[in-house]
């Protein structure tokens, strides 16, 4: 926008400069219709002065014609960058868990960040769970272990206090 109004001004400019100099060019050319001492290089050049002038108009012409062609699709295209930038603040929101200033919000349960944590949360629960599990296992099947232990150590006792009665029987 800013392009467009800098470019409008120097168009005013340049169609007073360009009129300055075809006034400037009639004029000398009525002066020298009255004073051929005036030389025709001075003529030619005024001349070639608004020739220029006048296709600097020309290119100025299609250089704000090409601004207000860019003018507009920026304008259209504002519109959908306005809407991506909305879309993707919701899907951040939507994958974190926050709200538009990027604190934590308070109700939410929807989120991948939530979502993922309440998954994290309930496996964790599971696995300590298991781990309570085993470890009193391991105890119960320790405390076998120790209570066979015992009872092979007394079924030994018992079985050589047999052979040893059995030897005093037949002796």
């Amino acid at each position: 926008k800013t392009l467009a109004e800098n470019v409008k001004k120097v168009m005013d400019m340049l169609i007073f400069s360009a009129e300055v100099i075809n006034k400037l060019s009639n004029m000398i050319i009525r002066q020298k219709a009255l004073n051929p001492l005036i030389s025709d290089e001075l003529v030619n050049s005024v001349a070639q002065a608004g020739t220029d002038a006048n296709k600097a108009i020309a290119l100025l012409l299609v250089a704000l014609q090409s601004t207000s062609v860019t003018q507009a699709s920026n304008l259209e295209s504002e519109g959908g960058s306005s809407l991506e930038y909305e879309q993707s603040l919701l899907l951040y929101q939507m994958l974190s868990g926050t709200d538009l200033n990027g604190n934590p919000d308070p109700q939410d349960t929807i989120s991948l960040t939530y979502l993922l944590s309440a998954s994290y949360n309930t496996a964790k629960s599971y696995s300590d769970q298991i781990q309570e599990d085993l470890n009193r296992t391991t105890y119960q099947l320790n405390s076998a272990r120790i209570t066979l232990n015992k009872a092979q150590v007394k079924l030994k006792s018992l079985q050589a206090g047999l052979a040893a009665a059995n030897a005093a029987a037949l002796a």
